[in-house]
């Protein structure tokens, strides 16, 4: 069992390092090597279970942000060449939601919103959408409609430009309408009849 947690520390240590360096081909050659006894699946399980709680350790160390986009920018590239499950990028970027206040989330926000392009690759669209739309639409629920206006658009302007007009999540296939709701309008010869009476 010691041996197990020595690992873990040493690769913690590894992230972190190359969080503060910017230099994850170091780790990831050197998790490769620390890891070559384990197969492919558990090689990925303990990659992304370091990335979250190295991220974890730095949200709660109020680091600066330039190391939590590192963060993030890791789990897309350890995604991309398929050391690390494909969801880790929606996954790390939950994370960061959900433990962060509503000003360090629109700071993060503005890095995923320039990797617009990368979330609209195959290997994140098929693999991630549910839960993009779902940390996006958690952000949403935390948000004030009247004093983050702007951060919401934001929000609701990157889930148009990820999803098409065709998603599913956004039709109504089964046609069901609220006709119960009726709006009560006035014709500008009513308006202008009620000011003179």
């Amino acid at each position: 069992m010691g041996t197990v947690l020595d690992l873990k520390s040493k690769l913690s240590l590894l992230f972190k390092e190359a969080v503060e360096k910017s230099s994850f081909d170091d780790f990831i050659a050197n998790s490769r090597q620390l890891l070559k006894s384990q197969n492919e699946n558990d090689l990925k399980n303990i990659i992304e279970l370091t990335a979250r709680e190295v991220l974890l350790e730095l949200i709660m160390q109020k680091t600066d942000i330039i190391h939590l986009e590192r963060v993030f920018q890791f789990s897309i590239d350890a995604a991309l060449r398929d050391i690390a499950p494909g969801n880790l990028p929606v996954l790390v970027l939950g994370d960061m939601f959900e433990a962060s206040t509503v000003v360090e989330c629109e700071k993060i926000f503005a890095f995923v919103e320039s990797r617009v392009e990368t979330f609209k690759k195959d290997i994140f669209f098929k693999m991630c959408k549910n839960h993009l739309l779902r940390s996006c639409n958690d952000l949403l629920r935390r948000l004030s409609r009247s004093q983050n206006t702007v951060f919401c658009g934001r929000i609701l302007l990157f889930l148009a430009h990820i999803f098409p007009l065709s998603e599913r999540s956004g039709l109504n296939i089964i046609s069901e309408f609220n006709l119960e709701n009726t709006t009560v309008y006035t014709t500008n010869d009513e308006m202008f009849s009620d000011l003179n009476s």
